[in-house]
């Protein structure tokens, strides 16, 4: 199991994730609410949020009822989670760090889990598999893993919409992440993300496949219109 890399540590202790949905990714939250929303089904669920961040999924399940489970890697995430818990007026069932290819649950002990941001943080194939068999292991075996990826061509469309290309560590960055998937901030641009993994929707097949999963459905979040400037 890999440690959090330092450059990811960094991006995420600046701050800023709790308002990212709100504020510049509006279309990501409401689409990813609605695919959940769908195949949750009725009642309430046990729901683990792996990699959960500042928990805006989290506490958005939560009022609605379910028993919500929040791990993350990062300490400032876990706090900032249960402070918007607190706010909303909502329990979490447990808020705490850690890391997705271990969790601390029971086998089938959930009903679902969102796996929302690991994926594209573990920068090794293996480190991948192994997060996503983890929440395999801890959902019954009739239940919704919900999982999500970059896009490999992420980067070039925010280099081309955005004007990035222009700049030379940027350009870099994009060739070597059209290549090979890896995504890297050297130079800790504020708009250049963080050290990540891109996939190719092969690959994310695969990998699925790999972890033990057989009934699997790929969809489109946000498409380009994210990369598209004052867009929102």
């Amino acid at each position: 199991m890999s440690k959090l890399d330092p450059e990811i540590g960094w991006y995420y202790d600046k701050g800023g994730e709790a308002a990212r949905l709100t504020e510049s990714s509006f279309l990501e939250e409401a689409r990813t609410r609605r695919i959940i929303a769908r195949r949750l089904g009725d009642g309430p669920k046990a729901i683990a949020d792996i990699g959960a961040g500042p928990g805006a999924y989290s506490v958005w399940l939560a009022g609605l009822g379910h028993e919500v489970h929040v791990l993350d890697p990062v300490e400032r995430h876990v706090r900032e989670a249960q402070e918007a818990a607190d706010a909303a007026g909502v329990r979490l069932s447990s808020c705490h760090e850690g890391r997705a290819e271990n969790l601390p649950y029971l086998d089938a002990e959930m009903d679902a889990a969102l796996l929302l941001g690991p994926l594209y943080h573990l920068t090794r194939r293996e480190d991948r598999v192994a997060a996503l068999r983890e929440a395999r292991r801890v959902v019954r075996p009739d239940g919704p893993v919900f999982a999500a990826a970059i896009s490999r061509y992420a980067s070039a469309m925010d280099g081309f919409f955005r004007d990035y290309v222009r700049e030379e560590t940027f350009a870099a960055s994009m060739q070597r992440t059209l290549r090979d998937g890896q995504h890297r901030n050297p130079d800790r641009h504020d708009g250049f993300f963080t050290t990540a993994y891109f996939h190719k929707a092969d690959e994310l097949r695969y990998e699925l496949r790999d972890a033990g999963f057989r009934d699997v459905e790929l969809l489109a979040i946000e498409g380009p219109f994210t990369s598209i400037p004052d867009l929102n």
